[in-house]
């Protein structure tokens, strides 16, 4: 297991993990993330501010801002303790509570096509007579479970990387999808299976969550449960297309061996990199006609809505 140790140097505050004889920092303050040696910790520890004999792309890294990114917009982030979430962990690592999740698991899987099929027409007739109050529930609810997507990332995340914080936040990705997102940091050096199961982790408490749903479907009529169960199926597709940043884009990353696609193709476009997949290139280009696709469709529910 990896540990995920602190550095402060002038109120900015590192995470750094050494791997073999290498050191990867994370600067918590801009999110920036460097690969370096253990004389680069030597260096911060004794850092002096104001120094001439600093160098600069250090004062940068420490200092600077943000990457900007044209199309994300990341809202406000948040740190958490551990120890907040201590008791859901220990309920999650329970013999009884994991073979429950399995089943549960398999019957959202199970259940899914059925519920989908019998529901379809319902969820469209109850999708145009909803009134607020049923609004604001199904919101609530699809809200709580979006956090406990990302409460499973970090699950799993923990159980390779020991650290003693949740660092999570919200974003605005393609001007249009308000997105949360789990920083899982150092996972780049966790073996593919492990890597995957972070990612995967999820949409399997997702699917989890919609066993348990499809039970209560079995017995009880609702229209709220009716529309969380298709709006739950609708988040677990999204998260897993690989053509916009979700789960789903880090996963076909991983099983085509490429540590992000889309700067791949960006810097075989700007002749800084000379080779380049064939499977990189195709989804790219499929990747650009989705953000399109996402950014058209937005600004012309916007002239819809104000014309």
């Amino acid at each position: 297991m990896l540990d995920v140790r602190h550095l402060k140097v002038e109120q900015v505050l590192f995470d750094y993990i050494e791997c073999d004889e290498e050191v990867y920092i994370f600067n918590t303050n801009n999110e920036r993330m460097v690969q370096s040696t253990s004389e680069m910790i030597d260096y911060l520890r004794e850092y002096e501010p104001g120094n001439n004999t600093n160098d600069p792309a250090i004062d940068k890294f420490i200092f600077g801002a943000g990457k900007r990114k044209l199309l994300e917009f990341k809202l406000k982030g948040f740190s958490i303790s551990k120890t907040f979430f201590s008791v859901f962990l220990k309920f999650m690592d329970a013999p009884a509570v994991t073979t429950i999740r399995l089943i549960l698991t398999g019957l959202g899987i199970l259940l899914l096509p059925l519920f989908f099929q019998r529901g379809l027409a319902d969820y469209f007739t109850e999708i145009e007579r909803i009134d607020w109050k049923v609004l604001v529930i199904v919101y609530i609810s699809q809200l709580m479970i979006t956090m406990i997507h990302e409460l499973g990332h970090y699950y799993y995340y923990q159980k390779y990387i020991r650290s003693d914080q949740f660092r999570f936040g919200f974003l605005l990705r393609y001007f249009f999808l308000f997105m949360f997102y789990t920083n899982v940091n150092f996972m780049d050096q966790l073996s593919k299976k492990k890597q995957l199961k972070i990612m995967l982790a999820g949409v399997q408490i997702q699917l989890m969550i919609s066993g348990i749903i499809c039970l209560l479907m079995l017995y009880v009529s609702s229209r709220i449960l009716t529309l969380l169960f298709f709006l739950n199926v609708l988040n677990i597709l999204i998260n897993l297309v690989p053509f916009i940043k979700t789960d789903g884009y880090w996963i076909i990353n991983l099983l085509i061996d490429s540590q992000d696609y889309m700067s791949s193709f960006k810097s075989w476009l700007k002749r800084e990199k000379k080779d380049i997949k064939r499977s990189e290139i195709l989804l790219s280009l499929v990747n650009v006609s989705v953000i399109f696709y996402i950014i058209l469709t937005g600004v012309l529910q916007l002239v819809q809505l104000f014309l």
